[in-house]
């Protein structure tokens, strides 16, 4: 699947237009049922199992690591002796990553990548 030439990317955009960006996603009501019908219009092939593996990883485990990461930023600014919980982040961050790189194998009608 591949991003449109005229499509933004978040480092086309202003810090106030991704932080707009954000608080939309952040609010939206039903988001898991949103990104399970947007993964399967993007790749309607996919196996039910590969969906909802792809929608954990990214949009409830994905976003909430990447919110506690932020909070933990903070409080490290506030309180030099709290311990950054990098590596939990990262390795979320890898999970989030593996799952979207298995979908677009997935398209590309590829056994293992």
């Amino acid at each position: 699947m591949q991003q449109s030439e005229d499509a933004n990317t978040p480092k086309q955009l202003s810090r106030e237009q991704r932080w707009e960006i954000v608080q939309t996603l952040l609010q939206r009501s039903n988001l898991s049922n949103e990104a399970k019908q947007v993964f399967r219009q993007a790749y309607p092939y996919a196996p039910e199992e590969m969906l909802k593996t792809a929608v954990f990883h990214t949009y409830v485990d994905g976003i909430g690591a990447a919110i506690d990461w932020l909070v933990d930023l903070e409080l490290f600014l506030r309180e030099p002796s709290h311990e950054l919980d990098i590596v939990l982040r990262i390795t979320c961050s890898i999970t989030s990553t593996i799952g979207i790189s298995s979908m677009h194998c997935f398209q590309m009608g590829k056994q293992e990548c």
